[in-house]
């Protein structure tokens, strides 16, 4: 017999963003599993049986490439996406899962339903019937922790697919109709993966291919001044999952809703300014193509402070960083999970502010440019003119704060709050 005793164990104190509670908390882990090979040799062979091309593939295969003979390997298995996600509705009721293994394909093209390992055992058929070669990846998403997979264990709760091309690595996540191709979404990036495959899948990966589409967002915000009213138009693009998710959203709402919608994350955005919200258009809203475009234009009512002559305002950044975004205090027992507050790679906004004839800046905008391993921050201006064109950047290089670096991060953090927050004066 084995025991494992704790005695007088503190309790765990919730901390804002915090890691999932796997990767914080005291677990015990065994395991009679000898090593991941063996987990992926033993679901490879549960999950080929049921990848086999039958009829219905073949059909399918047939239909799909019917006067696209000359398609690359690469366009093949992009056709091969865009009819699983385009006709196959994913599902998560769990009568549907049928625990470890996968529906036949044949089922799910007559049914034309699954949940993630159906679709992409029908993915991984398909593109065997097309001459390619893909197989199933296992995934631990992010959001279940990266840390609580240390012994060989069938503790995932995802299922996508992989392709090798030409030196490169392909992964597909082919549960919903929205998601453009070679896309994931951030919950899932480092997550730990497991190849189901008998050369690769021999120990866990963090899931962060080269080959993904970035999720970057881009603004361009003009701005003018109306008494104590700011005009704002807005003209932003939204690519990779971020279009997907957006898509998702509004595709199906009514020109009516999709304003409602708007105004709604306005008032979220901007809780102390009454919002009039004059035009909102979105195109390419159902398409799953990469990138959806947005054009709104949105007054932010007594915007404008006034001290005898001086009109003093904050710029309206779309994703401004306010220090209720992270409530830290020290010491801090676990890590900073990022993935918790942004949900993007990238993102650029340039600002330009037509100031009011006659006024300048009391004080000319300051550059700031913040950096470290984990995020990268700028600011900077310039004036032509009567307009100040200030240009904000924002990069998540990493999504995760060690529990070592929250102090310095913490200062990095206010430096962000207090650059994007800073008020403006013009006389």
């Amino acid at each position: 017999m084995y025991t494992w005793e704790n005695k007088k164990q503190e309790s765990l104190q919730y901390e804002d963003k915090m890691p999932p509670l796997d990767d914080v908390a005291n677990v015990l882990y065994l395991t009679s599993i000898p090593d991941w090979k063996f987990v992926s040799d033993w679901y490879n062979d549960l999950a080929s049986a049921k990848a086999r091309t039958n009829y219905e593939v073949k059909q399918v295969i047939s239909d799909i490439f019917k006067g696209n003979e000359n398609l690359t390997d690469f366009q093949k298995i992009q056709k091969i996406y865009e009819y699983i996600t385009g006709n196959i509705s994913y599902s998560e009721v769990s009568f549907r899962q049928s625990g470890l293994i996968p529906q036949n394909p044949s089922a799910v093209i007559n049914t034309r339903i699954g949940d993630c390992k159906d679709v992409s055992t029908l993915f991984v058929a398909m593109c065997k019937e097309a001459g390619i070669k893909a197989h199933l990846v296992l995934v631990r998403t992010h959001d279940m922790g990266v840390l609580g997979m240390p012994l060989p264990s069938i503790d995932f709760n995802h299922c996508i697919a992989k392709v090798a091309l030409n030196g490169k690595e392909y992964y597909l996540e082919l549960t919903s109709q929205y998601l453009p191709f070679m896309c994931l979404y951030n919950s899932e990036i480092n997550s730990n993966i497991l190849d189901i495959d008998a050369t690769t899948g021999t120990a866990l990966k963090l899931l962060d291919p080269s080959t993904r589409k970035e999720n970057n967002i881009k603004r361009a915000t003009s701005i003018s001044f109306k008494d104590k009213d700011m005009l704002v138009e807005e003209k932003s693009y939204k690519t990779a999952a971020l279009a997907g998710t957006l898509r998702e959203t509004v595709g199906d709402q009514s020109q009516k809703d999709r304003l409602k919608k708007m105004k709604e994350g306005l008032s979220t955005e901007y809780p102390d300014n009454e919002i009039s919200l004059l035009e909102y258009r979105n195109v390419d809203r159902k398409n799953p193509v990469d990138t959806v475009y947005l054009h709104a234009v949105y007054q932010l009512n007594n915007s404008v402070k006034s001290i005898g002559s001086i009109s003093i305002f904050t710029i309206p950044w779309s994703d401004n960083i306010t220090a209720s975004d992270l409530q830290v205090n020290l010491p801090r027992y676990s890590g900073i999970d990022l993935s918790q507050m942004f949900y993007l790679d990238n993102e650029t906004e340039t600002v330009t502010l037509t100031l009011q004839p006659g006024k300048s800046l009391v004080e000319a905008v300051t550059p700031v440019s913040l950096k470290n391993d984990i995020i990268e921050y700028s600011i900077t201006p310039k004036q032509v003119g009567n307009k100040v064109i200030i240009t904000r950047t924002f990069k998540l290089k990493k999504g995760f704060v060690p529990v070592d670096k929250v102090p310095e991060f913490t200062t990095f953090f206010k430096k962000m709050v207090e650059a994007d927050g800073k008020e403006l004066a013009m006389k």
